[in-house]
């Protein structure tokens, strides 16, 4: 994610997963609130393979 993200000049970077989603470990993407839905259907284009997605406003 973050490669693809960094060539494709897409806003955000990778994060530890917020306690307050999860309390288990983990890597969220952290990006522009903006860029949610975009975001998502990119991931979709590039196959970069997810856990689970969602929204979340932190």
């Amino acid at each position: 994610m973050e490669e693809a993200c960094r060539k494709d000049h897409i806003a955000g970077r990778l994060i530890p997963l917020p306690t307050v989603i999860s309390a288990g470990c983990g890597l969220a993407w952290s990006a522009p609130e903006e860029s949610g839905t975009e975001l998502l259907e990119y991931m979709k284009r590039k196959n970069l393979g997810f856990e689970s997605a969602g929204i979340f406003m932190i």
